[in-house]
C-alpha cells in the first residue's frame, strides 16, 4: 500500500506512473464515493524483486508537497497487531473542561518531542474532556502511557484519575465495544437462566386467586422477588401466573410442598418455569393447517406406495415421487 497520495492522483493510469519498475498486474487508487482519491492505493507486481526495488524508489519520494509513505501490503489483524508495540499517537481522558490543548501539551513535554495536540470538543467549543498526543516516536509515546496512566488531576477541588492509553482505530474500538457487547449478553443469559432455576409456573388457579392472593400462597418456603396472575383482557384470571423467589433452594422446596395441593377446591400444577422459545412454539402455517393428505402442495410419506411421497391430485389419482437415486416417478390409481 501507499498512503498520502495526492488527491489529484485519483486514477490508477496517473498511480501507475507514479511507480517505476517491473511488471504490474493491477494498481487500485482507493476513492470515497464521490470518487475522489482517499490518498492511498495499491500496487501488485508480478514478482517480489520488482516490488522490492519499487517500494526502496518510492518510499520517501515528495509529490505535491506530499511524502510517499510505500511499504508492503499487510492483513489488518497483522497491522492492528503492530499497532499495539509501534504507535505514536495517545490517548487521554477525564481532564478538566478548562484544559487548553497547551495544558494537555504541558503535562505530555516532559516524555518527549510532540508532533500534534488535540481537544475533541462539541459544536458550542466545549471541551468533551479527551484529547490527542502525537509523539515522534514510539519509546516516547509508551513511557507516557506507563507514567501518566491513572495520575490524579485536580478537577473543581476533586482528585480524578486520568485515563492515558494508546489511540484506537475506529475498526479496533467497534471490535472492543462488540466483544464488551456479547460478554455483557452472555452474562444476562446466565442470570436469566439462574432466575429461570428460580421460578415456578403455577396452573388451574381458582379465578378468586390473584397475583397478591398467589404471593401470599407462596410466601412460606422464600422470600417472593415476584409474584403474577396472568389475566385476559376483561381482567379476569387464565388460571395460571408465576412466582420467583430469590433463591432456587427456596422454589425447589415450593414445588415439592405445592405441586398437586388443593387450592379452593382445585389441585393445583407447579413446575419450574420454562422461558418460551421458537422451537418448542407450534406454528400454523400454511403446510400444516389442511387436514392430513389434502395439502394442494405438500406431499405425504406413504408406507402404502412402497416409502413414497405420495399427493392426491385431481380426479382421485394419486401420484408418486420416489426418494433421489430410485426409479424416476411413477403413477398409481388411489
Amino acid at each position: 500500500p501507499i498512503p498520502c497520495v495526492p488527491w489529484q492522483s485519483q486514477t490508477s493510469g496517473q498511480y501507475q506512473r507514479r511507480v517505476h519498475g517491473g511488471d504490474i498486474l493491477s494498481c487500485k487508487v482507493e476513492t470515497d464515493k464521490e470518487g475522489k482519491s482517499r490518498g492511498f492505493g495499491f500496487v501488485h507486481y508480478a514478482d517480489k524483486e520488482s516490488a522490492d526495488k519499487a517500494i526502496n524508489k518510492v518510499n520517501g519520494m515528495e509529490i505535491s508537497g506530499k511524502k510517499l509513505y510505500c511499504t508492503k501490503w499487510q492483513s489488518r489483524n497483522a497491522r492492528d497487531g503492530q499497532l499495539e508495540t509501534t504507535f505514536t499517537n495517545v490517548y487521554v481522558k477525564n481532564f478538566p473542561v478548562a484544559w487548553s490543548e497547551d495544558d494537555l501539551k504541558k503535562l505530555f513535554e516532559d516524555y518527549g518531542q510532540i508532533n500534534g495536540c488535540a481537544i475533541s470538543r462539541d459544536e458550542k467549543g466545549k471541551s468533551r474532556q479527551f484529547g490527542f498526543v502525537t509523539f515522534n516516536l514510539t519509546d516516547e509515546a509508551q513511557k507516557a502511557v506507563e507514567e501518566l496512566n491513572d495520575c490524579e488531576v485536580d478537577i473543581d477541588g476533586t482528585k480524578e484519575k486520568l485515563f492515558v492509553g494508546r489511540a484506537q482505530s475506529k475498526r479496533e474500538r467497534q471490535k472492543l465495544l462488540n466483544k464488551l457487547y456479547y460478554a455483557k449478553k452472555r452474562k444476562e443469559k446466565a442470570e436469566e437462566q439462574k432466575n429461570n432455576d428460580a421460578s415456578l409456573f403455577i396452573k388451574n388457579l381458582d379465578d378468586t386467586i390473584d397475583s397478591d392472593a398467589l404471593s401470599l400462597l407462596f410466601k412460606e418456603f422464600g422470600t417472593i422477588e415476584s409474584a403474577k396472575v396472568m389475566t385476559k383482557a376483561d381482567g379476569t384470571s387464565k388460571g395460571f401466573g408465576f412466582v420467583t423467589y430469590e433463591k432456587p433452594e427456596e422454589a425447589k422446596t415450593a414445588l415439592e410442598k405445592m405441586n398437586d395441593k388443593e387450592v379452593e377446591g382445585k389441585k393445583i400444577f407447579v413446575d419450574v418455569a420454562t422461558p418460551p422459545t421458537w422451537q418448542n412454539r407450534k406454528k400454523t402455517t400454511k403446510w400444516n393447517s389442511y387436514p392430513t393428505g389434502s395439502s394442494p402442495r405438500r406431499g405425504r410419506y406413504n408406507t402404502s406406495v412402497g416409502g413414497h411421497y405420495a399427493h392426491t391430485g385431481y380426479g382421485g389419482m394419486q401420484y408418486a415421487w420416489q426418494f433421489a437415486g430410485s426409479a424416476g416417478r411413477s403413477s398409481e390409481t388411489a
